[in-house]
């Protein structure tokens, strides 16, 4: 039922009284309505609930369904007391950073969704929801489209149940987008511990490594629970796409600019996919390590056992005090210069350091307590030549795999890398065509 009435400071205005399923569809989207209930509560109930609710809250087995249980026994036939509208406002810059947003009702997460530009009107949408197990199963049964809501009822069966939760990856895989909206803290915990374990579902869970909190005007109690802490939603772009995959490259973290990590976003997947960082790629650098390790040992020892021109200070034949600082001597050496072949961003800094540890290194051979020890070394060709060869021959697997992953199996940094350095030989190009401009006019 509705009424019309003018009234003089804002004109004619329209008043509606309903249903709330009827009322809560007609009205604007972009806001998020909120009710509020009370219930008197009896004092002997009260202090009933109250030690069941103490008791479930210390338990140290499946604290989080007795809590529910709890609420659910207390938030019982109470009574209407109004209810609330509030505008979903993002703030400046979230449509552009955002990738994931839910809403606090189904209606709410899909407007957000469009708002976001994360959904688009040529979508075909699917919606699950239901706290019935043959209800979802159905619905699940029956979608192939693009986008998928699921509502916390239905989210809760889903991650309950082992089939569901495989049901759901399997799907995921075909959609553009999939939002879970009215979710509690714990169930979002759950979602990602889903999808970064994927179908290994025996494996322990995971949930999140980092969680970032923003300060809001209704509070800071999630940012101080929270690793990291930012004071708008816009901060959140530059401290994944830009810091998160710095510090994911660890050494000389600046594989590229932040400007291209902020361009090209799909440099931050390097981490996702754990294309850098393994198992495997460790225990293939532990292989490496035991290649470079022989190589030098060896090269070394043919040199010293079957050469007759290799001589101690004394003018006796070279022992084992010359073969081991010859050792020693170029696995350092081997050990900066894998660090280097490793660095992305060199800087004055970085050149200091290396120059440094090796004059250090070769100094203190020099100054060695073993009488004539470094002279000698230094002062033999054959030296220089063993520790050249060790180092090319231990880089030369490392070097030629890089040389064809980079060449023909480029990942994103590989590429983006290149374009930078395209763009860079480009821009001098245009900065010496303007000099040389600027010197034809003089």
């Amino acid at each position: 039922m509705s009424i019309i009435i003018r009234r003089p400071e804002t004109g004619i205005v329209l008043f509606c009284k309903g249903a709330d399923n009827i009322s809560f569809e007609r009205l604007a989207s972009g806001h998020r309505t909120l009710t509020v209930a009370y219930r008197v509560l009896d004092k002997s109930f009260y202090e009933s609930w109250a030690k069941k609710y103490q008791e479930a809250s210390t338990a140290i087995n499946e604290r989080s369904s007795k809590i529910d249980a709890c609420a659910d026994e207390i938030e019982k036939d109470p009574i209407l007391l109004g209810a609330t509208v509030i505008e979903n406002k993002l703030k400046e810059s979230v449509p552009e950073c955002i990738e994931q947003l839910r809403g606090d009702k189904l209606e709410t997460a899909i407007n957000i969704g469009f708002v976001t530009q994360l959904l688009t009107k040529d979508m075909r949408f699917w919606i699950v929801k239901g706290s019935k197990k043959e209800t979802v199963e159905k619905q699940l049964d029956n979608i192939y489209a693009s986008l998928i809501t699921v509502d916390s009822s239905a989210l809760a069966y889903l991650l309950d149940d082992e089939k569901a939760r495989l049901k759901i990856l399997e799907l995921s895989d075909h959609f553009y987008s999939v939002i879970c909206c009215c979710v509690s803290p714990l169930q979002k915990a759950l979602v990602v511990d889903l999808v970064r374990r994927g179908k290994d579902l025996q494996h322990q869970p995971w949930a999140a490594n980092v969680v970032v909190g923003i300060s809001r005007q209704e509070g800071v109690q999630a940012a101080m629970a929270s690793d990291y802490n930012i004071a708008q939603f816009r901060y959140l772009k530059k401290l994944l796409l830009v810091h998160g995959h710095w510090d994911y490259m660890r050494t000389t973290d600046q594989s590229v600019c932040d400007s291209y990590c902020l361009k090209y976003p799909s440099i931050y997947s390097l981490g996702i996919k754990r294309m850098r960082y393994s198992k495997k790629l460790f225990t293939i650098y532990f292989l490496d390590g035991i290649w470079q390790s022989l190589i030098v040992y060896f090269t070394f020892y043919f040199i010293y056992s079957m050469s007759t021109n290799v001589t101690a200070s004394q003018g006796l034949d070279a022992g084992s005090i010359e073969f081991s600082t010859s050792v020693a001597l170029t696995v350092i050496i081997t050990a900066n210069l894998f660090v280097c072949f490793n660095t992305y961003y060199w800087n004055w800094i970085v050149w200091a350091i290396l120059i440094s540890e090796i004059v250090i290194i070769f100094s203190y051979v020099l100054k060695s307590p073993i009488y004539g020890i470094g002279q000698q070394l230094i002062g033999e060709g054959t030296f220089w030549f063993g520790m050249a060869l060790a180092i090319l021959l231990a880089f030369l697997p490392r070097y030629v795999i890089t040389f064809v992953k980079q060449w023909w199996y480029p990942d994103d940094l590989d590429i983006f890398r290149q374009i930078r350095k395209s763009d860079k030989i480009a821009r001098k190009e245009k900065l010496k065509k303007s000099k040389n401009n600027i010197t034809d006019r003089s």
